[in-house]
């Protein structure tokens, strides 16, 4: 909706025109009632409930006794707004920081507080790829013509040797991912990337939200 029709969504790592694509990978729903929990769980709640108000415990500050109940709430609700503050990092540029924004409104409705911190495109891997510096990061991946997910997903590729920029590791994931660069024909690649979608997102490392689609224009001229 973001986009309107300059985008198409997608499920996991790999697009439909490469070898390897999977289109029956299960596609997670929302469910905002789910995600509510696992944020409560946490501790992670940007209200603080009544019940822990004025009382001293783990998620809460201890106060002085002769503190009133107002200003023990607006400590206690300051100690969790820090502990539930996430920065989102994005390239400095209209498409990204409109999925951002949207993104930011999502998270808002089950409780988290995300601000978007944009960095120029020429900047972003000095500043934010290279020293792991951000918390929560949007970005797009770029294959080549023949797509290897290896750089982006095998532990070798990690701790500034490559392209998997949060540094993921699962032997079982490196396994097929070897496996299918030294495949010699399509369909043992397709079984080793199918493999590797299905494991990957299980964990899920990384959300893949969408496809960008790109419009030319062409002089009638040219036939």
């Amino acid at each position: 909706n973001v986009l309107s029709d300059y985008s198409v969504s997608i499920i996991g790592p790999l697009l439909p025109t490469m070898v390897g694509y999977v289109s029956d990978l299960v596609d997670r729903q929302l469910d905002r009632e789910k995600a509510m929990s696992l944020v409560k769980e946490a501790g992670l709640l940007t209200q603080v409930e009544p019940s822990s108000v004025s009382t001293a415990s783990p998620s809460t500050t201890t106060v002085e006794e002769n503190t009133t109940s107002s200003d023990t709430q607006e400590v206690s609700q300051e100690k969790n707004k820090q502990a539930n503050t996430f920065t989102l990092t994005t390239i400095d540029a209209p498409e990204y920081l409109q999925v951002a924004n949207a993104i930011v409104q999502q998270l808002q409705l089950i409780g988290l507080d995300v601000t978007v911190v944009s960095v120029p495109a020429e900047s972003l891997y000095e500043q934010v790829i290279k020293p792991r510096n951000f918390e929560l990061l949007l970005i797009t991946v770029m294959y080549s013509t023949d797509a290897d997910p290896y750089v982006f997903w095998h532990s070798s590729q990690g701790n500034g040797n490559g392209l998997n920029i949060i540094d993921y590791t699962n032997a079982d994931i490196d396994t097929v991912l070897e496996s299918a660069r030294s495949a010699t024909n399509d369909d043992d690649r397709q079984r080793a990337y199918k493999t590797f979608q299905e494991k990957l997102l299980t964990e899920n490392p990384a959300i893949f939200l969408y496809q960008s689609s790109y419009t030319f224009a062409v002089t009638k001229k040219v036939h």
